[in-house]
Order: structure tokens, then C-alpha cells, then sequence
């Protein structure tokens, strides 16, 4: 039984080093790009560069809110922030932070590193599920109240 326990404890830490890793490869790639181009277009190039970062439901509901989007020309109907980053003026650098969670859900801190030198801010907590053993973002939470899975699943376009 203490052994068993051991090896949880040891996988579980592997597994949080993992998620940290998986998370931070994500804000490595994703935050620069949206700073080269705009929201939209790292939205587009996410979903078809690198889809399987994120749970089916989330692929479906965001891509719901970008054709929608596409479709009202000079008018915001959908989300007017960036979902991954918390913002609509991004830093270059986006740190994953805290992970806590079980063997198969974890939430990641992702704060933004600022340039100035001032303090790192918590912008948001990554939410990753290991779904077919691999791990995909299931959702993304700002603060207490708001979550990107219920913002989107409550869009009136």
C-alpha cells in the first residue's frame, strides 16, 4: 500500500511537470503569434495548426464564436478579448505558473511577464484534462466568477 501511494505521488508529480510543460509550449508559440497579427487570425491559425491543444467542445464553441464574428462585419458579437491570454493588449511572454488538480484534471496559473519589470500578473488559469491520454485545454477561467466554456456557451449571436 505505501509503495502504491509512493508511485502515485511520483506519477502525479510527473504529470504536473508535464501539464507545466504542455501549457508553457502553448504560451511559447501562441503569444508571440498574436502579437505579430491580431486576434483573429492567431484564433484561425490555432485552429488549424494546432487543434488537438484543445478539447473538442472548446474547438466547437470557439469556432462558433469566429464564424459568427466573421459574418458582422465591423461589429463585435462574440468575445471581444483574447480567451487565452485575458486581454486585448497582450505581453510577449506568458509564464505557467501554480498547477493543482488530480491525475487527469489540472489548473495551471498563467501569468503574464511583464516588460517593464513590474510584477507578473495572474491573468487567467488554464484548465487541461488528459482525454485519450493526451492533454488537451478543457477550459479557461478569469478570475472568480468567469470561465471561457460558459461565456461562449451563453453568446446570443
Amino acid at each position: 500500500m505505501t509503495i502504491s501511494v509512493g508511485l502515485y505521488a511520483q506519477d502525479e508529480e510527473q504529470s504536473i511537470e508535464v501539464v507545466r510543460h504542455f501549457v508553457q509550449d502553448f504560451y511559447n508559440w501562441y503569444a508571440p503569434l498574436v502579437l505579430k497579427t491580431d486576434t483573429d487570425i492567431a484564433w484561425e491559425r490555432l485552429l488549424k495548426e494546432k487543434p488537438l491543444v484543445l478539447d473538442s467542445n472548446l474547438i466547437h464553441l470557439i469556432g462558433n464564436d469566429y464564424r459568427e464574428q466573421a459574418k458582422a462585419k465591423g461589429v463585435i458579437v462574440g468575445i471581444d478579448f483574447d480567451p487565452f491570454l485575458n486581454s486585448q493588449d497582450p505581453s510577449a511572454t506568458y509564464v505557467a505558473g501554480k498547477v493543482s488538480g488530480n491525475e487527469n484534471v489540472f489548473r495551471v496559473e498563467v501569468r503574464e511577464r511583464r516588460s517593464d519589470g513590474g510584477a507578473d500578473n495572474a491573468e487567467l488559469v488554464a484548465e487541461v484534462s488528459r482525454i485519450n491520454g493526451k492533454w488537451r485545454f478543457t477550459n479557461f477561467y478569469y478570475g472568480k466568477n468567469r470561465d471561457l466554456v460558459s461565456i461562449l456557451k451563453a453568446q446570443k449571436y
